[in-house]
């Protein structure tokens, strides 16, 4: 099964009608794909360091479709969904969903009210260098389109003012307890997964002791306590440790102490075992039994 595109259209005003530079062209094309790539990481939470995964590049790579007449309209589409880009980890939507945030975050520069929450400082600074990159056209206007979601917003690009970004995580001081399966010695960062399987990232000083006592607890249950930051959602982010506690195991259901067992057990008596009656052939034949292969 495949779903229909979702379309973005830019229209420039103030240019060479029905013309658009090709330097133009190569700029809003970089910068509109690098938003779109960060904003997809952000809604899959994978903006944190490190390269993209393959998956998640074929569900936000956009390609266009092209250009018309009277202002410069350039047409851009994000991948078709399909069956074959049926990721277990990742939203099929994603670069729809990416598409949509491009609108909602020029929707701000209008009221100046804070950020969508997908917007990190990365994919806000890509969505200032987009709207530069238009600097030159007196209006850019943007129209968004997949299945009945219809949208549209202008812009000025050279009197745009970028609003800030979501609500500011918080920081208090609280505990976290988990599992600590992951950690690098050497830049003092670790990860922890609690019972919700929610990983938190850990920092702690590479030269202090308590990095030798997470050293010594990698693959055991922790309670780290130290300076927490949450997300503008509650969740917890992060936290700079002060203070490491191994934890017990504590056992599922029931334990049993096989040495305790024993040791309470009545005494045995071999009568309880006696079989009245039984004659010399009848126990002969229950040995042939039991040893015959």
């Amino acid at each position: 099964m495949t779903e229909p595109r979702a379309r973005i259209e830019i229209a420039l005003d103030g240019g060479t009608a029905g013309a658009i530079p090709l330097a133009d062209l190569a700029r809003l094309a970089e910068h509109l794909q690098e938003l779109t790539h960060r904003l997809a990481r952000s809604l899959q939470e994978r903006d944190g360091p490190g390269r993209s995964p393959l998956s998640l590049h074929l569900l936000s790579d956009l390609v266009a479709v092209g250009i018309r007449s009277g202002s410069a309209v350039l047409e851009v589409e994000a991948p078709a969904w399909s069956d074959e880009l049926a990721f277990a980890d990742l939203a099929p939507d994603a670069g729809v969903q990416a598409l949509s945030l491009v609108l909602a975050g020029l929707e701000t520069s209008a009221t100046q009210s804070p950020l969508p929450s997908a917007y990190t400082e990365p994919a806000r600074e890509s969505l200032r260098k987009f709207v530069a990159s238009a600097q030159s056209y007196d209006r850019m206007s943007l129209s968004f389109s997949h299945h009945n979601e219809d949208k549209k917003v202008s812009v000025q690009p050279a009197v745009v003012r970028f609003p800030t970004l979501a609500e500011e995580p918080s920081q208090e001081e609280g505990q976290i307890e988990g599992e600590l399966y992951a950690l690098n010695s050497h830049s003092g960062l670790y990860q922890v997964e609690d019972n919700t399987s929610h990983t938190v990232k850990c920092h702690a000083d590479p030269q202090s002791s308590m990095a030798r006592d997470l050293e010594d607890a990698i693959r055991r249950t922790v309670r780290l306590s130290g300076l927490i930051t949450r997300d503008p959602g509650g969740r917890i982010r992060d936290i700079e440790i002060k203070l490491v506690e191994a934890v017990e195991a504590t056992a599922v259901g029931w334990e049993f102490d096989l040495g305790s067992a024993i040791d309470e057990a009545a005494p045995i008596d071999p009568s309880e075992f006696i079989i009245p009656d039984l004659t010399e052939e009848e126990a002969q034949a229950f040995l042939d039994a039991i040893e015959s292969p």
